[in-house]
């Protein structure tokens, strides 16, 4: 992978949207801009205009237009939602104000923005920002939205367990509780639309694209809940085989389409010796539904295959631009004891990984050079590949032999922090970690 460091932002990162053809990214952040960069990590465009947090960044699906929503208080409070309309280019089409928003999602043929409000209303807007029609009949805080990728048909859920399901004229067809007390965080809908998920009090739910309630996947340890705490997020695979769930139990779990859970993903903090599990942040999943990306909150990048097989790991130091002299990787993870918020999103096409820190205003984007198919784990001198290039003049010395460097000796270098290896010495390296990880930054990406 070959990392490029995203600097603009004054604030921390809040959100970050691709666009459907992997071409832009748009970044909002506490310094209420929001920016537009290219695949190469050039800023390309500044909108300006919002005068608090963007919470929220959506892309119509054929990439034409941004919404931008700064979501506003709740009912009764002094400060409305504000919906930015943008075209691709950055030119701002309009400004729109409602109630607290905390739902959006375009329509799949894009002619509708449907945003969920505190108002117990939806509300669909038109590409220009003019309101087309409010849908009504939730009886508390519209959370979530979801619309078909195949029939196109509208999912919403409130904030006391309601699911409602909408036709095509957008008049509601069943209205359900969706099986808890609490609010329904989120609704996913499977990529064939066969299935749609909820999720909220620690469970979750398959229902059928008709709107009946068809199965409850459960912990087998917990037998009445999926999760033994809150879930932060779930996503699918692009095939629709899979599902990846994130919770406050500080477990990622991957369950099959029959709802069975067949791994249970779960990380141990070596920092301290309490023997405490890491808490997963985010999760993301390749294009190709064959890696799946997971930060936690040791600032780690680690990567698991479909099988849940833990296939490789990264230090985020570029992220936060940081850097270690030569010590083991045992010894670099147990002196940060910092608690990190990373994010991660994959490109729509699988070919960069972008990931955030909501308390760092800087964006890194991981090249993804290596197809998918490919294993990160390196135990061989075949299987490490590394590229074979000349020592610049102004380095003297390897950091792992301390031994000096001549113009003639092959070398390494890491994209992360800039060091140069010897070959051999790197191969040694590789074999005792069992990872390409660099060993003065410990980031797992050293060649190109």
């Amino acid at each position: 992978m070959q990392s490029r460091l995203l600097e603009g932002h004054t604030r921390g990162i809040k959100t970050l949207a691709w666009s459907p053809d992997s071409n832009l990214l748009a970044s909002a952040s506490d310094d209420n801009i929001i920016r537009l960069w290219d695949r190469d990590g050039q800023c390309i465009k500044q909108l300006k205009g919002h005068k608090s947090l963007v919470y929220f960044l959506e892309w119509a699906p054929d990439g034409s237009v941004l919404a931008s929503v700064e979501p506003g208080s709740e009912a009764g409070g002094k400060e409305s939602a504000v919906i930015g309309f943008w075209y691709r280019n950055g030119k701002l089409i309009t400004w729109q104000r409602v109630s607290r928003i905390r739902a959006l999602a375009w329509s799949i043929d894009g002619k509708f923005l449907a945003s969920g409000s505190s108002d117990k209303m939806i509300r669909l807007w038109d590409k220009k920002g003019k309101l087309v029609r409010v849908l009504k009949g939730h009886s508390g805080s519209v959370h979530s939205l979801a619309f078909s990728p195949t029939t196109g048909l509208l999912a919403s859920s409130s904030a006391n367990g309601e699911i409602f399901f909408w036709d095509k004229e957008f008049n509601y067809t069943k209205a359900h509780h969706g099986g808890t007390q609490r609010d329904i965080l989120k609704l996913r809908w499977s990529p064939d639309g066969k299935l749609l998920t909820s999720f909220g009090d620690r469970k979750i739910f398959f229902w059928s694209e008709d709107g009946e309630r068809i199965r409850d996947l459960i912990d087998v340890v917990a037998l009445s809940v999926a999760h033994t705490e809150d879930i932060i997020d779930l996503l699918w695979t692009s095939d629709g085989k899979l599902l990846a769930s994130v919770s406050w139990d500080r477990t990622i779990r991957l369950w099959d389409r029959n709802g069975r859970c067949f791994r249970l993903l779960k990380i141990f903090d070596s920092r301290s010796e309490s023997q405490l599990l890491l808490v997963p942040r985010s999760i993301s999943w390749h294009s190709e539904g064959t890696i799946l990306a997971s930060t936690f909150n040791d600032g780690i990048l680690r990567f698991w295959d479909k099988e849940g097989e833990y296939i490789g790991t990264g230090r985020l130091n570029l992220l936060r631009k940081t850097s270690l002299p030569v010590i083991s990787k045992h010894s670099f993870i147990t002196h940060d004891m910092v608690d990190y918020e990373d994010k991660v999103l994959w490109s729509p096409d699988g070919k960069i990984l972008a990931i955030w820190e909501r308390n760092c205003s800087s964006i890194v984007l991981l090249e993804w050079i290596i197809s998918s198919s490919e294993k990160i784990i390196t135990k061989t001198r075949e299987d490490a590949q590394l590229e074979e290039i000349l020592i610049p003049e102004n380095e003297s010395f390897c950091p792992i032999c301390r031994q000096n460097i001549s113009s003639n000796d092959s070398i390494i270098i890491c994209h992360f922090c800039g060091s140069f290896f010897h070959i051999k010495c790197i191969l040694k390296w590789v074999l005792k970690e069992k990872h390409i990880i660099c060993p003065h930054c410990n980031n797992l990406f050293i060649r190109k």
